[in-house]
């Protein structure tokens, strides 16, 4: 990396490679990064050039992020970005996808003079992706805002606009269907975390990628009497109406499901050097497959399938249960005990049995059921 400073402005170019070696394939992907940072701060810029090399397959990409802050509290952002649909860095990396080319603005307010508040974000964001064969794949404005009150109190909430846009990706390859315009909404409300109970209460209306809707409401409650010992429950709750699964080749199905997910922490510091910690989290899914949905030649909207004779829905249910107890005792730097119990499950599909059923059947019949004990110690001075 070359780094230049002497104006007061930061100017720096800089190159990185990575080389993933595997018997099966050989993965090899090169940046060029630069950035700019103006002597007032105002002005940033930073750009990357890409171009991956996996298994003799080439791919190239590029992005350019550039923001203006004119003053506290006041900033823009914009973004664009272009990949082709060779381009992987996934060996050694993370991509959300590749084959597309597009941009997005982001408008970041802060105010600090409101009374009764200590602050107040507000957000705008407008994104559009189009894919190499000119289809909008992804397109929304999103706008939140959060007020922080005098009492460390808070409030959150958002609305969001989805236009309509094509679906590239969930067919696994066999066609691309349309999503129609869509709306989402939530608020959330928090108490003042820094006090011995705490709380966060919310909800969130999402619309689905056909006639349907997702209410999701979620409660976080955190409970620390003292510096020495926690307890956090979350319990999350979806009711799904027109959730669209992928099944094989070009068919689809519309479910109606449930969703809860509880999880619950404890941390209990018996010590400096000794902790008890308990975690717990279960996840529950009945789906109740409402019509049969297929691709049409030639892509285009959804389209219901007619059921043969004798065919059946395609219900189905899902329990998953994983606990952990840890106790871990901090000899020394770098030498610890554990002792670590765990236990897991994944239950067959039983859409019959409420959750209360899948709840317990999924404790007893575990397929994961360990008990370790791990000393690690360092050795010298």
């Amino acid at each position: 990396m070359y780094e230049d400073t002497s104006t007061g402005a930061r100017r720096s170019i800089g190159w990185l490679t990575t080389h993933v070696a595997h018997p099966q394939n050989d993965a090899t992907a090169h940046g060029l990064d630069t950035h700019y940072l103006s002597k007032d701060g105002k002005w940033q810029a930073d750009a990357q050039l890409i171009r991956s090399d996996v298994d003799d397959v080439t791919g190239q990409g590029a992005f350019v992020d550039i923001s203006y802050t004119p003053r506290r509290g006041r900033k823009h952002s914009l973004a664009f970005d272009y990949f082709d649909d060779e381009v992987d860095i996934n060996d050694f990396g993370f991509f959300r996808r590749n084959d597309v080319k597009g941009g997005q603005y982001k408008y970041e307010r802060t105010d600090s003079d409101i009374a009764g508040l200590q602050q107040r974000k507000t957000n705008l964001r407008i994104v559009e992706e189009y894919n190499r064969d000119g289809q909008r794949i992804r397109s929304g404005i999103f706008t939140n805002q959060k007020r922080i009150f005098d009492s460390n109190n808070s409030i959150f909430y958002k609305l969001n606009y989805f236009p309509w846009r094509w679906e590239d990706r969930n067919s696994n390859g066999n066609g691309d269907y349309r999503v129609e315009d869509r709306w989402q909404t939530g608020a959330f409300i928090e108490t003042d975390g820094s006090t011995p109970l705490s709380l966060v209460i919310g909800a969130v209306y999402t619309g689905e990628h056909i006639d349907g809707r997702t209410m999701g409401y979620s409660i976080r409650t955190a409970w620390r009497p003292n510096d020495r010992f926690s307890v956090i429950v979350d319990l999350g709750y979806e009711d799904k109406k027109g959730w669209v699964l992928y099944e094989s080749r070009q068919e689809f199905g519309a479910y109606d499901a449930e969703f809860w997910r509880p999880e619950i922490e404890m941390n209990f510091f018996l010590s400096a050097s000794q902790q008890f910690r308990i975690t717990a989290q279960w996840a529950g899914i009945k789906a109740n497959e409402r019509e049969r949905l297929s691709v049409p030649i030639g892509d285009g909207s959804l389209q219901t399938v007619n059921l043969a004779a004798g065919a059946t829905d395609r219900d189905f249910a899902i329990s998953r249960v994983t606990f952990q107890a840890r106790y871990r005792w901090e000899l020394a730097p770098l030498s610890d005990l554990f002792i670590v119990y765990t236990r897991g499950s994944d239950v067959d599909s039983m859409p019959n049995k409420d959750f209360g059923e899948l709840l317990s059947d999924a404790w007893t019949d575990a397929l994961i059921d360990i008990f370790v004990i791990k000393l690690r110690y360092r050795l010298g001075g």
